[in-house]
């Protein structure tokens, strides 16, 4: 089972783990509405399609401040390491995560 949590709200993991900014991209994390077809393929590709919306929300957030930071800080192979290891305590496996969410939410920032 799929784990995260955003600062103070913690979702199926039982402990509590830094709260990450979220960039302003439009997305049904922000309400319980449709999800965009990114969204969706983003919760398929890192396992958290059958979650509870309030799961699946938070890992979009997650999802999509990860790749703010790629774009703000660089994309760097170091970069990638270091949002994944950043991310163990939160979601299971944070390396599958973070290449879901490049594919879904910035492939610009694809290391090739």
């Amino acid at each position: 089972m799929p784990t995260i949590c955003l600062g103070s709200l913690t979702l199926l993991s039982g402990s509590v783990g830094p709260a990450e900014a979220t960039p302003d991209m439009p997305s049904a994390a922000t309400h319980s509405g449709a999800r965009t077809a990114l969204d969706r393929q983003f919760l398929r590709e890192s396992f958290f399609d059958g979650e509870p919306v309030p799961v699946q929300n938070a890992a979009i957030k997650l999802a999509r401040s990860q790749c703010a930071y790629l774009d703000t800080a660089g994309n760097r192979p170091a970069d990638h390491i270091y949002l994944a290891e950043s991310a163990t305590g939160t979601v299971e496996y944070p390396h599958l995560f973070l290449e879901a969410a490049i594919h879904a939410y910035c492939p610009h920032n694809r290391l090739l």
